[in-house]
């Protein structure tokens, strides 16, 4: 990644979404972004070159995005109701939570095990 410079971003980001983005997290590491948008897509893109790793459809707008600190996971918040887990390496939904309306937060939160483990 390019070294900080406030003149300067650090990578554009080529994203392909076609409208609005309404959430981004990144990793710890910011090898990853993950963006949500109005376009009913959750995005994977490179956080060091700013290419998009892979496009995932939604039947609705992804409101926001979560990534996991701790895990290989990310999640999504849908305007369907439904909050989706992702897996970061292999970009597959792994489960389906539904929320019964639409979800506009999402947060990770690391427990004390966590915690201890990363230490």
């Amino acid at each position: 990644m390019a070294s900080a410079n406030p003149e300067r971003p650090l990578c554009y980001l080529d994203t392909g979404c076609t409208k609005s983005i309404w959430g981004l997290a990144c990793t710890a590491d910011a090898s990853t972004i993950f963006l949500g948008s109005w376009d009913n897509t959750a995005r994977f893109v490179d956080g060091q070159q700013g290419t998009l790793l892979h496009t995932e459809q939604h039947p609705n707008v992804v409101h926001c995005v979560a990534v996991c600190a701790s895990a290989n996971c990310a999640a999504t918040a849908c305007e369907d109701g439904k909050v989706r887990l992702l897996r970061l390496d292999t970009h597959t939904v792994e489960a389906e939570l539904d929320a019964g309306s639409a979800v506009f937060s999402l947060q990770y939160v690391q427990s004390g095990a966590q915690q201890q483990q990363q230490q």
